[in-house]
């Protein structure tokens, strides 16, 4: 794996901790909106800009820049490599101190689904913090789309309903390939914190996919 950067910047934010929606579902208000999106069997990556200096990491760490300066073969540097990438997070720290873009890199070498990047690696974002707050999901959304940065497909959006989001979890990728869907992360739509396990982001595994090999295989 690449190396971690012991230097770690206290602004760049670890990444949401993402609890099981099987077991916390109580935490979605009846009715409450929410977005549903599929959830990819890769690596969790974030690249941001904090205080004018460029960042990438993991889920909860920092990782160094690669020494020889070849971002592409890096797997949490690639992202600053996309065009549509790099310009969102530039244009918005114009004017704020820390602009992180969070996504989940996969494909080649990454973890055992590859979703048809048996060649290469691809990112896809699924959210946006600046300066001390995720956005909204629609203001995210609006932002990657103008800018033309690749979102996590969303399967599905209304008031939530168990049923419909456990189902939504099983079957086959939207993504590429032919494989099985990992599951899928319903969020509230309007950012919302609950005091018990902070943002209202919750992820639901499908079951093939638990009896899986891929399961088995996991990295993290």
């Amino acid at each position: 794996f690449e190396p971690y950067d012991s230097d770690i910047d206290p602004l760049f934010e670890k990444y949401t901790d993402i609890e099981d929606g099987k077991l916390l579902y109580g935490k979605i208000l009846p009715g409450e909106e929410v977005v549903v999106s599929e959830k990819l069997h890769g690596r969790n990556c974030r690249v941001g800009i904090v205080n004018g200096v460029r960042h990438a990491g993991s889920r909860t760490a920092r990782r160094t820049k690669p020494a020889d300066g070849n971002l592409e073969a890096d797997m949490f540097w690639r992202p600053w490599t996309i065009p549509a990438v790099e310009k969102l997070v530039e244009d918005l720290a114009k004017t704020s101190k820390a602009v992180i873009l969070s996504g989940e890199v996969y494909g080649r070498g990454v973890q055992s689904l590859d979703y048809g990047a048996t060649k290469t690696r691809g990112f896809r974002a699924f959210d946006l913090y600046v300066d001390g707050r995720y956005l909204d999901y629609y203001a995210f959304a609006e932002l990657c789309d103008r800018y033309g940065v690749d979102r996590v497909p969303v399967l599905w959006r209304g008031p939530f309903d168990l049923a419909t989001v456990k189902a939504l979890a099983e079957g086959k990728t939207t993504v590429g390939g032919d494989h099985l869907r990992e599951g899928v992360v319903a969020r509230s739509a309007v950012e919302r914190r609950d005091p018990a396990i902070g943002r209202v982001v919750l992820k639901f595994i499908s079951d093939e996919f638990c009896l899986s090999k891929h399961k088995e295989k996991e990295s993290v």
